[in-house]
């Protein structure tokens, strides 16, 4: 997706301006930002504190937590404002903010400069005003919390319960979760603190967030099995079971695949779906709500969005995600708030759809009822690493898969069209569409004979019981009993009695279920019979050599403008190699001559060592080039006969034939 198309990007230019007027996030001291949704839904705001200076001798600060309209940054109102007298905080230091939007409130953590003391203050989210203390028990006595400093994590679900995060005395990470009124919420009995196996070797957690469902996702940072202090993301219950925990892995130069643990994030937002979203030095990932990593965007001093620095908050709006991180504006640095969301621009780098889509199969040309493997390759700007793969063999897309490989077999003969499409994190799909040719395994035929050395007058078994076909069924069989070349008998089983002694050819065609054909041939010796019916001494004639069968490779076949047809045929192993005669006609009556007939397209001849593959050059005759020529495509019958001594063997296969295309074309 090019930059300015629609997809998962900024929504609208950031905001912000220079200057310290009322609704300018001016200030480079920006502390923190959340985000707020009014009783009317329609109405979607952002709550941003900062530090402004006052621009006095003394340097005072003030601080304040602005009301925003979330989309256009057009100002409300200033909710609260605290200023330093002499430099020096009137009481404590304010930091953190949490909004409320069920009870329409504001949450402010303050603490001392060393973080020894904490209080939790509450205003009206819309009136302002005076604040009043909150939850005082939980920052004095023994069990006390301490919120450390301005990073302190504040969340409110969505009944309104507030979670704050700071840690014990001695110095082990909890999380606290408390009513509207200030007081621990109990779970059999006992005030909800987690987690439960915190120890004082873990870290302070850097943030937390409520999904959407109230479960409590937590930023804090680890020690690997390297000795390295990496980010980790855990989910827990609203009553502090742990239900999930990843380390999120990134691209740290990028969108691509993930290839490094993040170290660095310190801000998380949860959304609708249970996507998860964290900053980075990059600018934000997102990841689905298992951890894996799903788009990068925001590379820092590049691309659309130009983030100037990493982002220092996030929030959820709605469906979608606000930021806010310091831009710079006619050389002055100030806080810019974005949003996010489908429909917006793509930032840090132009997203396209998945390229170089292809896939091969294996195998290439696969018999009916043969599992074929599918596998399936790609390319895209982001990384492959968020790709999904979805197949359609004939009766509808399947569902996607982040998988490339997938396994099929076909029940019937014929050109198969096989459709993959691709589609990247963001939505956009390609798809192609390949042919994949399955052919029909052709039967074997075989016959046996009784006796071996018949004498005249004497009944001759014949039985093809020995014939096979290893996709289908034989439905049947033809015998041509004295060598004539029609087949006067049919049924699995024929008989003949011979009056006359000498050398027979016996032939049996077999047809399977695809109308696939063989024939296989043997000669016969019959002997007169002794006088007074003595039966004669065993014949000691050789048995007759069996013509192999000849495997018709080729599946499509195609005229070059001299006429000359390519046929690939395979010689089996193990035998005396392969003479063979090969005959193209039309597969059935076409228009021919003011009539329709079956049309003799051309002949050769070819000898093929045994095991070997080798291509024929088939010559046109007139009559085929011009009936080619007409018609532009013809279902064509090649048919291979190889001989062997007195054997003879037999194989068709009903290929495509195309006419040569025309120059200019």
């Amino acid at each position: 997706m090019a930059a300015g198309a629609a997809g998962f990007g900024q929504l609208g230019d950031p905001v912000g301006s220079p200057g310290a007027g009322n609704g300018e996030l001016s200030s480079p001291s920006f502390v923190d930002g959340r985000v707020y949704t009014a009783p009317d839904p329609d109405v979607r705001e952002a709550f941003v504190a900062d530090l402004v200076p006052l621009n006095d001798l003394d340097n005072n600060l003030r601080y304040r937590v602005q009301r925003l309209n979330a989309d256009t940054g057009a100002y409300i109102s200033t909710v609260t404002t605290v200023e330093t007298v002499d430099g020096q905080w009137a009481d404590l230091v304010p930091g953190t903010i949490a909004v409320d939007d069920v009870n329409n409130r504001l949450y402010v953590a303050f603490t001392d400069d060393l973080g020894d003391v904490s209080a939790l203050r509450r205003y009206s989210a819309t009136a302002g005003g005076a604040p009043t203390a909150f939850a005082a028990a939980q920052f004095t006595g023994s069990g006390r919390l301490f919120l450390g400093n301005v990073a302190t994590p504040l969340a409110v679900g969505a009944t309104g319960d507030v979670y704050v995060a700071g840690t014990l005395a001695n110095d082990t990470p909890q999380i606290r979760r408390l009513n509207s009124a200030g007081t621990a919420v109990q779970n059999a009995g006992q005030p909800i603190r987690f987690p439960t196996d915190a120890t004082v070797d873990d870290t302070p957690f850097l943030d937390i967030a409520v999904g959407p469902g109230g479960d409590v996702y937590a930023l804090d940072q680890i020690i690997d099995g390297g000795g390295d202090q990496v980010a980790r993301v855990r989910r827990f219950s609203d009553t502090g079971t742990q239900e999930f925990s990843f380390n999120p892995s990134i691209d740290p130069d990028g969108p691509g695949p993930a290839s490094q643990i993040s170290t660095s994030s310190q801000r998380i937002a949860v959304g609708p779906a249970g996507e998860i979203f964290l900053d980075t030095d990059s600018g934000i990932a997102q990841f689905a709500a298992d951890g894996t990593l799903v788009r990068q965007w925001g590379i820092l001093g590049a691309g659309v969005c130009q983030f100037a620095t990493r982002p220092s908050g996030l929030g959820i709006v709605g469906p979608d995600l606000l930021a806010i991180d310091r831009g710079t504006v006619l050389g002055q640095a100030i806080a810019q708030l974005r949003v996010f969301g489908d429909g917006g621009t793509a930032c840090g780098f132009d997203n396209e759809a998945p390229a170089d889509v292809n896939f091969s199969s294996d195998p290439l040309n696969p018999v009916k009822g043969q599992t074929v493997t599918f596998t399936a390759t790609a390319t895209d700007d982001q990384g492959t690493l968020g790709l999904t793969y979805a197949w359609d063999f004939g009766s509808g897309y399947g569902a996607p898969s982040s998988n490339p490989v997938a396994t099929t077999t076909f029940a019937t003969t014929g050109t198969k069209p096989v459709k993959l499409k691709v589609t990247d994190g963001d939505g956009l799909s390609t798809e192609i569409t390949k042919n994949v040719g399955v052919r029909s395994q052709t039967p074997t035929a075989s016959f046996s004979v009784a006796p071996s050395a018949p004498q005249t007058g004497q009944s001759v078994q014949f039985d093809a019981s020995g014939s096979s076909d290893g996709d289908g069924t034989i439905t049947g069989y033809e015998w041509d009993l004295d060598g004539d070349g029609v087949y006067e008998a049919t049924g699995k089983t024929a008989a003949r009695t011979y009056t006359s002694a000498g050398a027979v050819t016996i032939r049996l065609r077999v047809t399977d279920s695809d109308g696939d054909k063989q024939t296989a041939t043997s000669g016969l010796t019959i002997t007169a019979a002794a006088g007074g019916g003595a039966t004669p001494p065993p014949s000691t004639t050789p048995a007759a050599l069996v013509a192999p069968a000849v495997t018709i490779v080729s599946a499509k076949l195609a005229a070059d403008v001299k006429g000359v047809v390519k046929v690939s045929l395979a010689c089996p192993p193990g035998g005396p190699g392969c003479q063979s005669a090969i005959t193209l006609a039309t597969a059935g009556p076409v228009a021919a001559k003011a009539k329709r007939r079956v049309v003799a397209l051309g002949r050769g001849s070819v000898t093929i060592p045994a095991g070997k593959t080798v291509v024929v050059s088939v010559k046109l005759s007139p009559a085929g080039r011009k009936a080619l020529a007409k018609l532009k495509k013809v279902q064509a019958k090649v048919t291979v006969t190889t001989t062997a001594g007195s054997s003879t063997t037999s194989r068709s296969r009903v290929v495509s034939l195309t006419a040569p295309k025309k120059k200019g074309r």
